[in-house]
Order: C-alpha cells, then structure tokens, then sequence
C-alpha cells in the first residue's frame, strides 16, 4: 500500500462569514478539515459553510471538539469532571454531525482541540470519556491523536495511540468498545 500523508488543517474557527475566505484557500491545500463545533470558536453558520465548503472539495470532515471556552480558545484547563467533559463532546458531535447531516456531508472523525485534547493524553479517565461519547454519538467516527502526545491508554481504548485502526469486529481489539480508534500515519496539522 502507497504511503500517504494527511494534511489537516483546524478551521471553521470564526464567527459567521468572518474566516470563510482564509479557510476555503487551506480547504484547496488539506485533505482533512478538523471543524469547530462552536465551544472554542465556530457557530451554526461557521459549521455549515465549512462542511459545505469541505464537501465541495472532497476534503474529509472532522469534528473538533473542546472544552466551553470562547475567551481562552479552548486553550485554559477548566478543571471539568470527566463527567461534564462527557455532556459537552456529545453535544459537539452532534451538532456538527446534524450539519454535516444537513447538507449531505460525511463526519469522518473527531480530533480533539487544545486543553482538551492535552487533558486527554495526560488523563486516562477523561481519555475514556472523550471514547465513549464518540462511541455514544456515532460509533462509526475516527479517533485522530498524535502519535507524540501519547495519550494514555485507558481500559476501553487500549488502541488510543496505536498506528491501525481497529473495531469491535477485529479480533486484535481487545477493548470492547465500537468506536474506532486511529492515529494519523502520518498527519501534520497546521
């Protein structure tokens, strides 16, 4: 099999039409597309035109979750109960799963946004949380994480930082869980 490289990019982060020119030039250069879902940046509009924009390109959708944080970007730890953390990456994925519904668009995968994410790969409780609202939402989605941030693997997704995906119906995933999980081989983002 060719090796290939996903270049992915964070976008949908503006307000309105705001940013939809500078994301549709990097929408011309990626091949995934991770979209705010409207806690970090993003709203309705933002989603749609981006998934839009996306779909239009044939650039692969993914959800980019975070925690409720407008004025720091996403970027503050805010200390959330992995039980909160569970309410609010459920609620993203599905609005950007509705929109994407919408407009006839395909989610693909999920990569979590800054604080996030790096509770995440440093918390194996909250790591399992952000696998099993995937798993609640939309069982079919992707989980993208870095093969450098190591994310720790917590008991229902062993396969966190494992290079090939598996699913429930592999006999090597020994996690249980019907969420597939991936690292990009290789994936940059920008």
């Amino acid at each position: 099999m060719p090796l290939a490289i996903d270049l992915n990019a964070d976008l949908g982060e503006g307000f309105g039409r705001s940013r939809l020119s500078e994301d549709e030039v990097l929408l011309d250069m990626v091949s995934s597309a991770n979209i705010a879902c409207g806690f970090h940046a993003g709203d309705a509009t933002t989603m749609r035109d981006t998934v839009m924009a996306a779909k239009a390109r044939g650039v692969t959708i993914g959800a980019h979750p975070s925690y409720p944080d407008i004025p720091g970007f996403g970027r503050r730890e805010l200390g959330l109960s992995p039980k909160e953390i569970g309410f609010h990456v459920r609620y993203q994925l599905r609005a950007l799963r509705d929109v994407c519904g919408a407009e006839d668009a395909k989610l693909s995968y999920v990569k979590p946004h800054g604080a996030l994410y790096n509770r995440a790969a440093r918390d194996s409780e909250v790591a399992d949380i952000v696998v099993m609202a995937i798993r609640d939402v939309e069982p079919s989605l992707t989980l993208l994480v870095s093969l450098v941030a190591r994310w720790r693997a917590p008991p229902t997704a062993r396969e966190l930082h494992s290079p090939a995906k598996r699913s429930s119906t592999d006999p090597t995933n020994r996690t249980g869980h019907s969420c597939p999980v991936t690292s990009p081989v290789p994936s940059f983002t920008m």
